[in-house]
C-alpha cells in the first residue's frame, strides 16, 4: 500500500477561521495531481465545494474526510480495483460522498 502522508492533501491557510474553502481548493488541486484529473481541475473544485456546502461542516473537518476517502481510494488503487487513472477521481468522490451520507440523494 503506498505511503499517503496527510500533508500530501491538507494544508493550514493563514486565516483558518474563515472558512474560506482555500483549504479544499488546495487539497483538492493535490488530490487531482496525484489521481490525474488536473484536465477537470476546476470542475473536481467546483464539486468539493458543493459536497462541503451540502455537509455544513467546518472546512477543517471537511479536509480531514477528503483525507480518509483519499487513504481508501489509494488502497482501492493499490489492489486493483480501480485499474483505469481516468476514473481515480471520480472513485475518489464516491468515497467522500458515502464517508459524508451523501450517497442516493441523502
Amino acid at each position: 500500500m503506498p505511503n499517503f502522508l496527510s500533508s500530501d492533501f491538507t494544508t493550514e491557510t493563514e486565516e483558518d477561521d474563515d472558512f474560506t474553502g482555500e483549504a479544499i481548493a488546495i487539497t483538492t488541486d493535490k488530490l487531482s495531481r496525484k489521481f490525474g484529473d488536473v484536465h477537470h481541475l476546476n470542475a473536481n473544485i467546483t464539486r468539493a465545494h458543493n459536497l462541503w456546502d451540502r455537509t455544513r461542516m467546518y472546512e477543517e473537518d471537511f479536509v480531514e474526510a477528503m483525507g480518509r476517502a483519499a487513504r481508501a481510494t489509494l488502497d482501492a488503487v493499490s489492489k486493483s480495483q480501480v485499474r483505469d487513472r481516468s476514473k481515480r477521481m471520480a472513485y475518489f468522490f464516491a468515497v467522500l460522498e458515502d464517508k459524508l451520507g451523501l450517497r442516493d440523494g441523502k
